[in-house]
C-alpha cells in the first residue's frame, strides 16, 4: 500500500509539473529566442545600452490571463527577455559601421508575454511586447522617452505559435522605434 502511494506520488507530481510524456509531450523543456529582424537603413552612429527589467519571470514564457499570471511548463527563452532585446538592437545597430555613436538607446520591458482576453472569448491570445524606451544625446541628455506596445495574434495553443507571434510583434516594434530615431 505504501509503495502504490509513492507511486501514484511521483505519478502527480509529473502531471503537476506539465511536462509528462504521458501527455503528448516529450518531458524536455524547449527553449527559444527572438530573432534579429530584417531593418532597411537603420539609424547610424546608435549605441544599444542593456534593456532591464522587473519581471521575476526571467526565462520563463509568461502567460497573463485578466489578472492571473502563469508560465509555460515545458518552454522557456534562451535568455531573459531584455537580454534578447539588447543582443538584437546590437545586431540591428551594428557597431562595424565604422561611425562614432551619437545616439544611445536603452529601454525597460514593461511586458513580454501571451496574453488573453478577459472577455472569456477562445482565442490562443497575443503575443504582447511593451518596452519603455530611453534615447539619449552622446552626452547624456535625454532626447526621446516612449512606450512602445506591440501584440500580434498567436495562431494556435503551441510555445512555436507564440514565438511567431511575439517576434512578429518585435519585428513591427523595431519599425516603429526606426521611425522615431528618424526623427532630428
Amino acid at each position: 500500500m505504501r509503495r502504490l502511494i509513492q507511486i501514484a506520488g511521483v505519478g502527480l507530481l509529473l502531471v503537476s509539473v506539465g511536462c509528462s510524456p504521458f501527455f503528448g509531450s516529450s518531458g524536455r523543456t524547449q527553449t527559444f529566442t527572438l530573432n534579429v529582424p530584417p531593418v532597411k537603413n537603420p539609424e547610424k552612429g546608435v549605441l544599444v545600452d542593456p534593456f532591464t527589467s522587473s519581471s521575476p519571470a526571467k526565462y520563463k514564457m509568461l502567460i497573463r490571463e485578466g489578472d492571473r499570471i502563469r508560465t509555460e511548463s515545458c518552454a522557456k527563452w534562451v535568455m531573459t527577455p531584455e537580454q534578447m532585446l539588447t543582443v538584437c538592437y546590437k545586431k540591428v545597430f551594428d557597431p562595424a559601421t565604422g561611425t562614432d555613436p551619437v545616439k544611445s538607446l536603452s529601454g525597460d520591458v514593461l511586458e513580454f508575454a501571451r496574453v488573453f482576453p478577459e472577455t472569456g472569448k477562445k482565442t490562443y491570445g497575443s503575443a504582447v511586447l511593451t518596452v519603455k524606451y530611453s534615447i539619449k544625446s552622446a552626452s547624456g541628455r535625454v532626447l526621446i522617452s516612449t512606450v512602445l506596445t506591440d501584440s500580434e495574434l498567436v495562431m494556435d495553443r503551441s510555445p512555436e505559435a507564440f514565438v511567431l507571434a511575439m517576434n512578429k510583434a518585435f519585428a513591427r516594434q523595431c519599425e516603429n522605434l526606426m521611425k522615431i530615431l528618424e526623427k532630428p
